[in-house]
């Protein structure tokens, strides 16, 4: 597998390195950046089999919150500004608890529509009880927050996307 994502863009192909994506976002949400690159790179071959997707026909949807993960999807698809990107915090996910909730994204392209879940393994235990303390943390807190993320981002950048990610509904394929 390569590690790139690749869309065409106007009819020009392009190549994103997650080196590229952590330029755009900067330091601070690296495991949800981290997300972000492996789950494009899963979808990306069910919605466009025959070649990287246009870039701007790409929509996203996500009970996801954190900046890594849009700066993500958005450096990529462009979808953010162009409004094609979606948090919808009622699309959480049921299973897997508070822990889970937000790994949850879903890509549509063209007549095609995949939802992937990632896998508890790639999701840290305490993550989300330091994202819901956010700015309130303790410095200590605050610490073991950045670490669990740069742990998590490691683990993700370590897989193959296959191995993060379980596609949990797919249309039009």
């Amino acid at each position: 597998m390569s590690d790139t994502l690749d869309v065409v863009d106007f009819g020009s192909r392009l190549q994103f390195t997650f080196g590229d994506l952590r330029l755009y976002s900067g330091p601070r949400s690296i495991g949800g950046l981290a997300h972000s690159f492996r789950v494009m790179q899963r979808v990306f071959p069910l919605l466009s089999p025959d070649g990287p997707p246009e870039r701007r026909e790409i929509r996203v949807r996500t009970a996801h919150p954190g900046p890594g993960v849009r700066d993500g999807i958005e450096f990529v698809t462009r979808a953010v500004v162009e409004d094609r990107f979606r948090h919808d915090p009622q699309f959480a996910r049921i299973d897997g608890g508070d822990r889970m909730a937000w790994w949850v994204f879903e890509f549509a392209y063209r007549d095609r529509i995949v939802t992937a879940h990632a896998r508890e393994e790639f999701v840290p235990e305490d993550l989300m009880r330091f994202a819901l303390l956010g700015r309130k943390a303790a410095a200590d807190e605050r610490g073991r927050f950045l670490a669990e993320i740069e742990k998590m981002s490691k683990l993700v950048l370590a897989a193959r996307p296959d191995e993060i990610y379980d596609i949990v509904e797919a249309t039009g394929l």
